[in-house]
């Protein structure tokens, strides 16, 4: 698996991939670094307890042998004291030698007696033995490493999602009508995964459609809730508000445009907001932004006035209603606790 990048965490190390991220905890990371330096060690001594009995069966293993097999012949006897005399004198040539003597009475021996000479069949098989101990202990760590680790690689858990862009917004009609979402996933230990797997949905569909990649497109003016739901987890899910307002405003008009006073017996007043396209009149009172000039004595939601709780302050504001560039004249709104 190819990693795209390497995060580095107070509490552990995370590789990240394009199908997920791989992460180790403290201990677990210590466990991991401790037998993969084990086992190179090991594979490092037998391979070189190997090369060590490869390059000596030629010269040291083979003279010892030798001498230990031409003990056996009284032909070859004085070969063998002058071997056990002059160790250290023993030449390449000098070896071989020996080497051809002792296969010519091995040969004879075997003959005569029906079995080989010994010394060389013990000595080869103590070196495999040894070769056979370690390829053991190495099959036992990398099986021990394997049932150790298990686990420890494993994708992140998916715990919660948040669907984007934020306060998003289309039009009807053929264009700007459309945008596409996207959703970023909060896994169990920190990181984040960006879009995973979900699956798509948008409540009222009369005001806008969803398709299973995440596009949205306008039906009506409103507003339309889109959900994402992990398809790892059912129970884990996302929303985001859609508003779908009209295209090619060319003004908004607050109605009525002179709004009474409002007093403890009358704290409210419901306004509507009129677009003007160059498709003719939209009703936008519940897509337009709506805004109050001081917030300390009235508030207004989808044009809906009312005085601010608990303010006993008379005072005047104004209130206007937009979308996107384009603004209603003001329309003031007078206050009387």
């Amino acid at each position: 698996m190819k990693v795209s990048r390497f995060v580095y965490r107070s509490h552990g190390q995370c590789w990240t991939s394009r199908t997920g991220q791989f992460c180790l905890q403290g201990c677990q990371l210590f466990c991991v670094l401790t037998a993969s330096v084990g086992l190179a060690a090991l594979v490092r001594i037998s391979a070189r307890k190997c090369r060590d009995w490869r390059g000596s069966k030629s010269s040291l293993l083979q003279f010892f042998t030798i001498t230990v097999a031409l003990k056996s012949y009284p032909r070859a006897d004085s070969w063998a004291r002058l071997s056990r005399n002059n160790t250290s004198r023993i030449t390449a040539d000098r070896i071989r030698y020996e080497i051809r003597v002792a296969e010519q009475a091995a040969s004879e021996q075997s003959s005569t007696e029906g079995h080989v000479p010994q010394g060389v069949s013990i000595i080869m098989s103590s070196a495999k033995h040894q070769l056979r101990w370690m390829s053991a202990i190495a099959v036992l760590l990398v099986l021990a490493l394997g049932v150790a680790c298990k686990g420890f690689f494993q994708n992140p858990t998916l715990t919660s999602i948040a669907v984007g862009p934020a306060t998003p917004t289309i039009e009807t009609g053929s264009t700007d009508n459309t945008i596409q979402m996207n959703v970023t996933g909060t896994n169990n230990d920190g990181s984040t995964t960006t879009n995973p797997s979900v699956s798509w949905s948008v409540t009222p569909t009369s005001v806008a459609t969803i398709s299973s990649s995440g596009l949205v497109t306008s039906v009506s003016v409103g507003t339309a809730t889109v959900t994402a739901t992990a398809n790892q987890n059912s129970s884990i899910s996302g929303t985001q508000s859609v508003t779908v307002t009209v295209g090619c405003i060319e003004s908004i008009k607050i109605t009525p445009s002179s709004v009474p006073t409002l007093t403890s017996n009358q704290p409210s007043q419901q306004l509507t907001a009129e677009a003007t396209t160059c498709n003719g009149p939209a009703d936008i009172t519940q897509v337009a932004t709506w805004t109050p000039s001081n917030s300390s004595l009235i508030t207004v939601s989808a044009g809906l006035v009312q005085i601010v709780s608990g303010n006993t302050t008379p005072g005047t504001a104004t209130v206007t209603a937009s979308i996107g560039s384009i603004f209603s004249t003001p329309v003031t709104i007078t206050v009387s606790p």
